[in-house]
């Protein structure tokens, strides 16, 4: 009685449009897989002690005198066992039409991913000829990043990070002066941990960034090269916070190692990323 008593009102809310919408809100979701037993929601976040939680078949919530100018959200979650629960799908009011279909509970999110910072060398063969060590090095990459791969724990998962990169060595070294530029690539897997609009990392992987070791004539690298084969190992750590509904602004250290072990690098980029919805 009590369910089709929600969908009578859902009908009128979206039937009545702007009055319903001054006195309560309607929203509607859906699972993202099947073999969903149970739904948890909430209203303003994602507190531990104050979701209430519904079988597979309630799919629908109205929230009652919502505050006058507040654009309220609902975090929906999903669970095969009503124990483990996966990541919150949002939904914000839609002023007018008294409610939003969410997205999926567990989707999985895609986006843009753009940073910039530099590296700092501070390990270096003796004898290497472009003289890196103690020196600055600008970056920059632009990829993708990929998360919700992998549900780990409700709020950890696993993702990846892809992504073109771009360096650029000043050096002068043994009377020689110029700019010498690179461009590679990155493929770096991440574990992510949620906690409300802030999340940490870890990631770590490969990029194609290597300069090449002891060059026999440094002019000829004067200018520009991609060296596919310049493998660089990649550790890091970072942290990001949501602003807005889809844009994430983060800082991350890393750590680079030059496969040929001649150099080590370490170093900082601050970061943008964009969250996509997509679906398993």
């Amino acid at each position: 009685m009590k369910r089709v008593l929600l969908l009578l009102i859902l009908m009128m809310s979206m039937g009545l449009g702007v009055l319903w919408a001054a006195s309560s809100v309607a929203w509607i979701w859906r699972p993202s897989e099947d073999g969903v037993q149970f739904f948890r929601y909430q209203v303003d976040g994602e507190d531990d002690n104050k979701w209430t939680v519904v079988s597979s078949t309630v799919r629908t919530y109205v929230f009652p005198n919502p505050k006058e100018g507040a654009n309220h959200k609902l975090y929906v979650q999903q669970s095969y066992d009503g124990k483990a629960w996966g990541p919150s799908g949002i939904a914000s009011q839609i002023e007018g039409t008294g409610g939003k279909a969410m997205v999926p509970a567990s989707s999985i999110q895609w986006g843009a991913r753009l940073t910039t910072g530099a590296l700092f060398t501070v390990r270096e063969q003796e004898g290497d000829t472009f003289g890196a060590y103690g020196k600055i090095v600008p970056e920059a990459t632009l990829g993708i990043d990929v998360k919700n791969l992998l549900m780990i724990t409700p709020r950890i998962d696993f993702g990846l990070v892809a992504h073109v990169a771009y360096q650029m060595y000043l050096f002068d070294s043994e009377g020689y002066d110029g700019t010498f530029n690179i461009l590679g690539f990155g493929v770096l897997p991440r574990v992510r941990m949620d906690w409300g609009k802030a999340s940490l990392y870890v990631l770590g992987g490969i990029e194609t960034t290597a300069m090449r070791e002891h060059a026999q004539n440094i002019m000829v690298y004067r200018g520009f090269d991609v060296p596919f084969t310049g493998v660089v190992w990649i550790a890091g750590v970072g942290g990001t916070f949501l602003i807005g509904d889809h844009v994430d602004l983060g800082l991350e250290a890393l750590w680079q190692h030059q496969s040929t072990g001649y150099r080590d690098s370490v170093g900082v980029r601050l970061l943008c990323e964009t969250r996509i919805e997509g679906t398993r």
